[in-house]
């Protein structure tokens, strides 16, 4: 089944919007530096509706936005055929309904029957769909492609579209001939902003014509059977053309990506002739010419937000790392308190560049071990006897000299990853009081594990160690750890563990998790076999290589002691690998006030923290009047009996709640409604959640010693001071800002539909006046026709007369003669 994805909007984007003089001036030299003729100008848009472009709208103006969905993460690591998106639904997304779309994507498989490319090209003006998108796919039978038009607004996978009020207005023309450099039309005009405007992003959106010469484009075949793995093998699927002019293409680039995962720049084509597809480059620099039409937007709208970067092998590892970590998080919220929110913290730290290592040194440096203390057997005393060693083998204090060096790492990660890995292996049972500890700041920003326990004695504890092995010494080999001496010390300890912790069982291990420390070294390590446990030896199989960022050189010891707590210190998250998905699984387990700190991350956080705040605010003020409500009904009718009613007090409280904590900073709603600022007390959130939740249990339970409103009261009155004094100004003028943009929004509908009813009624009046003036062209000519027939007789009658005044002349000339 298709899965709608059309509103999961991931994040809105300002842009930086220059205006068209400053893009002449940026864009000219480097268009000259790479064609031998080129012009950039600021001029008024032509009627992009009319051949060759025949676009749905006359032009590419008004409200411009970029609309960016999905991505080529939705092909690699694997293919989301069951996303599925309409054109209309990302216009109501976008927040422009009656919008103008234009831009490459990839067509609706289920509509065309096979996968293939697509250019967009639709209007929902005045409430009225009109569509002229064509697709480009592969006719299996000759394997050529072929051009259709399609009347369908849905898509699959990904688009870049500009989307507008398809108003005509001043745009830029940008014409060029006779390629010189490498770089192809739209990526030349990208590399220009990006030089010029560098980490500041810029996005232009527009349709250009390649009037003459030829370029090379590719069409997708449809879906192969067997899912592909890196870029080679996309491009090996891609079938290949060369195209010839007139092509018409829409064009969506970037100057920078701030961290979105949006496209370079992506360019689809179609034609009157049948050639269509994705444009790459142009294929016979000497005849080559282009003309097309830009905008600079002003907001990208990222929907589906999907990861890009497909080019290495590591891809399929990365996403096994991150779903593990999302299942690490589960397990460690699983087993906390309520209380949580004291002590848990997160911090992010941007990732370390990785180094290139060989994949022979990462599988020596990601040797992990997991002993399991159980009742030893025959077969494992014959395999535990003492062996004899070179030299003595060291305790926890002696270190390597590169251990003395490492830097000290974090104890949450050696919780979570050796707790992780125990279970999978069916060891490590469920806590029952877990306790959190305030984190120390971390070193690095990887993911690092250690405990720092102090050692307890053998006979009351059991130890899991986990090893990873320190730098490689050509001249010998790194001592083993110590462990359990005898195999009867083993029985000792779990015999010891059995009898002060009777009621801990085994806890099964996550599906999900199972898989990923199967395919992760980083957990598990190499598979160890041997011939008494596994039988005889398999083919070794090829694995994954390991991300340099979670190689550590360091031994780590876990004590158990006698009744097991769980000890989370720190959780560190690279923000690189933070799908959107986890950051707010993460931040539902924050308290409000933790989250409103993650706003100071990076926009990204600020954006996802404020929709939480936003959210929570909302929903504390719906449920404090449901419980008021429900209080109220709960009540006697008559004041006597409520007086003395148990829930008077709940009552009292929850009308006292409503009047000096909500109403407080009920002023700061107008903001949040407009998106020009969201709820930024989250001690006044947590707050009353407390009051709220002993509310529930007076109502439920009858313990109303316990409802107390006055700690939210006191924030409430400290926040709404706080924002009367700072935050009101700045709010009053963002919000005028606001106001006066829809205004002039509007103002600027008023005058368009103005301008186009005088337009329109023009039209008419010349109209009419032109029909009436070719009425009396008609009759003119008419009359004439007539005059001229009638010019035709009277000369007929006037030569008749004639002939008879000569005839009659003859006569009396005869007679004349006669009487002579």
């Amino acid at each position: 089944m298709s899965t709608d994805c059309s509103s999961q909007l991931s994040a809105k984007v300002p842009l930086k919007v220059p205006s068209l003089d400053e893009l002449v001036s940026v864009l000219q030299p480097a268009l000259s530096a790479n064609f031998a003729v080129a012009e950039v100008s600021a001029i008024d848009c032509p009627d992009l509706s009319t051949a060759p472009f025949n676009l749905m709208a006359s032009g590419l103006t008004g409200s411009v936005r970029i609309g960016e969905v999905g991505g080529v993460g939705n092909i690699l690591p694997v293919t989301n055929k069951h996303k599925a998106f309409n054109l209309k639904k990302i216009a109501e997304t976008c927040e422009l309904p009656e919008a103008f779309l234009i831009g490459p994507g990839a067509g609706p498989w289920p509509v065309v029957g096979c996968c293939c490319e697509m250019v967009a090209n639709c209007s929902f003006a005045e409430g009225q769909s009109r569509v002229g998108t064509k697709i480009a796919k592969i006719v299996p039978e000759t394997g050529e492609y072929a051009q259709e038009p399609i009347s369908s607004t849905d898509f699959s996978l990904m688009a870049n579209l500009l989307i507008s009020e398809g108003l005509p207005g001043q745009v830029l023309r940008v014409y060029a001939k006779q390629r010189t450099g490498e770089t192809n039309f739209p990526n030349c005009l990208r590399q220009a902003l990006a030089d010029h405007y560098g980490k500041e992003t810029v996005s232009l959106g527009g349709v250009f014509l390649l009037k003459s010469g030829k370029a090379k484009l590719h069409v997708m075949p449809d879906f192969p059977a067997v899912q592909m793995a890196n870029d080679k093998e996309v491009s090996e699927w891609l079938k290949y053309f060369e195209m010839a002019a007139p092509i018409v293409f829409a064009s969506v680039f970037h100057s920078h990506d701030p961290g979105f995962s949006l496209r370079p720049e992506h360019t689809h084509g179609f034609s009157e002739h049948g050639d269509a597809g994705h444009y790459h480059h142009d294929t016979t620099p000497d005849e080559v010419e282009y003309e097309g039409y830009f905008v600079p937007a002003e907001t990208i709208y990222r929907i589906d937000q999907v990861s890009d970067k497909v080019d290495d092998d590591d891809q399929a590892q990365k996403v096994d790392e991150v779903s593990e970590q999302a299942e690490k998080v589960d397990e460690v919220c699983e087993n906390s308190p309520d209380t949580v929110d004291a002590s848990f913290t997160i911090e992010l730290k941007p990732k370390a560049p990785p180094t290139v290592a060989n994949t022979e040194d990462q599988q020596n440096e990601t040797k992990t071990t997991v002993e399991k203390a159980q009742p030893p057997t025959d077969e494992a005393k014959t395999l535990a006897a003492p062996k004899p060693k070179t030299e003595p083998a060291k305790t926890k204090t002696d270190k390597t000299p590169a251990e003395k060096t490492k830097p000290k790492t974090d104890a949450a990660s050696a919780k979570v990853a050796t707790s992780a890995a125990a279970k999978v292996n069916g060891a490590v049972a469920k806590p029952e009081k877990p306790t959190l500890h305030k984190p120390p700041k971390p070193p690095t920003a990887t993911t690092t594990v250690k405990d720092e326990a102090k050692p307890r004695p053998r006979t009351g504890s059991t130890s899991l160690k986990t090893k990873e092995s320190t730098s490689r010494d050509s001249s010998k080999e790194p001592p083993k750890p110590k462990s359990a001496d005898t195999p009867a010390e083993k029985a000792s300890v779990n015999g010891q563990i059995d009898k002060e912790c009777p009621k801990v069982t085994k806890k099964p291990a996550a599906p999900g998790l199972a898989a990923a420390a199967k395919t992760s070294p980083a957990v598990n390590g190499p598979a160890k076999t041997s011939p008494a446990a596994n039988g005889p030896s398999k083919p070794p199989t090829k694995e994954r290589r390991t991300s340099p960022g979670a190689v550590h050189t360091q031994e780590v010891v876990v004590k158990m002691p006698p009744r097991p707590t769980v000890s989370v210190t720190h959780l560190a998250v690279t923000m690189r690998d933070m799908p959107v998905e986890l950051l707010q699984h993460v931040m539902s387990f924050l308290t409000y006030h933790e989250t409103m700190k993650c706003r100071l991350v990076n926009r990204q956080f600020d954006t996802a923290a404020g929709e939480r705040l936003n959210n929570g605010y909302r929903t504390m003020v719906k449920d404090a009047s449901s419980k008021l409500n429900r209080a109220k009904k709960m009540l006697p009718m008559r004041d006597a009996d409520r007086k003395e009613h148990p829930l008077q007090p709940v009552f009292s409280a929850l009308t006292s709640f409503e009047c000096f904590v909500l109403n407080p900073v009920d002023g700061i709603t107008t903001a949040m409604d407009e998106g020009v600022s969201c709820f930024p007390y989250g001690l006044v959130l947590d707050a009353g959640f407390d009051f709220l939740r002993s509310v529930e249990r007076a109502i439920r339970d009858g313990e109303t010693g316990t409802v107390d409103w006055k700690p939210a009261a006191d924030l409430s009155r400290v926040a709404n001071g706080h924002y009367k004094r700072i935050m009101a100004p700045e709010l009053d003028r963002r919000l005028g800002d606001v106001f006066r943009m829809k205004a002039a929004y509007k103002l600027q509908k008023f005058d368009s539909w103005m301008v186009e009813n005088t337009v329109t009624n023009l039209e008419r009046a010349a109209s009419i006046a032109r029909e009436d003036f070719n009425w009396e062209v008609d009759q003119l000519r008419n009359q004439t026709q007539q005059l001229k027939k009638e010019n035709r007789e009277l000369r007929h009658d006037y030569m008749k007369l004639e002939a008879r005044v000569e005839m009659l002349e003859n006569k009396f000339k005869t007679i004349g003669r006669l009487f002579q």
